[in-house]
């Protein structure tokens, strides 16, 4: 499931380990029953991830007007009548959850479903979180960061101890940079307990 290898990704990352396509089932089998602790650990994280960004910045992760971008069942944070837009739908038990992909232009916004293209009405807020590595992810939010009244917010959350949280906050800062041309965005940093939470959003 590729879902898995995207989260085995992460996890060595946040614990410092390096992988590659020729040691990826070596490093797998090896490692296996740490990262099954890890992830416990990282859907815990995820939980109090969700309720931060809800608490932080007033929003509600069940409304219609969210979609969130590339994530699966094991760390996607938004639920019930929320957009999911994701190559891992399939990672959910219900019907509802489709494999789709995102079409940003400079003119519109749709959600390719594969069978069909819509057109992303009544969204007025993309989110992401510990993008996966190799998707376009970013991308999509960067370009959709132009559309004046459209919110992002991309997060980056973890253990204050994770081997990769200071790369992690540098990619936001990176990334702000790209997008910030007029001071609309700003990057939040906070605490709780041994979690950190770092964000990007339109201020």
């Amino acid at each position: 499931m590729e879902y898995y290898i995207k989260l085995f990704e992460l996890f060595a990352k946040s614990t410092g380990r390096r992988i590659n396509k020729d040691n990826y089932m070596k490093m797998y089998q090896l490692l296996k029953g740490e990262f099954l602790q890890w992830l416990n650990v990282y859907k815990k994280i995820t939980f109090e991830y969700r309720e931060y960004l809800e608490q932080y910045y007033n929003i509600n992760l069940e409304d219609e007007s969210v979609a969130e971008l590339g994530k699966c069942n094991l760390d996607s944070v938004v639920r019930d009548d929320a957009v999911m837009i994701t190559p891992y739908g399939h990672s959910f038990t219900d019907l509802y959850h489709k494999d789709s992909k995102l079409i940003v232009t400079e003119k519109d916004i749709k959600i390719d479903f594969g069978y069909c293209v819509e057109n992303a009405i009544g969204i007025n807020l993309y989110i992401t979180q510990n993008p996966y590595l190799y998707t376009n992810v970013m991308s999509d939010l960067k370009k959709i960061s132009d559309y004046h009244n459209i919110n992002i917010i991309l997060g980056m959350y973890g253990k204050i101890y994770d081997e990769d949280k200071d790369s992690k906050i540098k990619i936001l800062k990176q990334f702000k940079r790209g997008i910030d041309k007029r001071n609309q965005f700003e990057l939040d940093y906070n605490t709780s307990r041994d979690n950190y939470f770092c964000t990007i959003t339109r201020k």
